[in-house]
């Protein structure tokens, strides 16, 4: 018998649960969630003018690294507070930095 549709997390046979990559981590807390429309740390809530940014100026950020399926594991932040978070958690966290560009 096939999946019904409509039939999501667990219970599609292509779930594969804590298996998924990066990228589907963060598609599946926009999925839940929604995206983000506020920063949590300078509180902005709209994008400052002439930044000229073409991705979404709110993002979710991960928390610990792990990306866990948590709401606690994720903030709401904007583009600017996200890029110092994550300079300063890569800073602390031991093992390799994350490469720039390729390089």
């Amino acid at each position: 018998m096939g999946v019904k549709i409509g039939t999501k997390g667990d219970k599609h046979n292509a779930w594969k649960g804590d298996q998924v990559g990066y990228s589907a981590r963060h598609k599946w807390v926009v999925a839940i969630y929604g995206s983000p429309s506020f920063c949590e740390d300078c509180k902005r809530t709209t994008p400052p003018e002439g930044l000229g940014i073409k991705r979404s100026y709110f993002q979710w950020s991960n928390v610990s690294g792990k990306y866990l399926r948590d709401i606690k594991d994720w903030r709401r932040l904007c583009y600017l507070c996200h890029n110092i978070f994550d300079k300063i958690y890569h800073a602390r966290k031991p093992g390799p930095k994350p490469k720039k560009n390729g390089k």
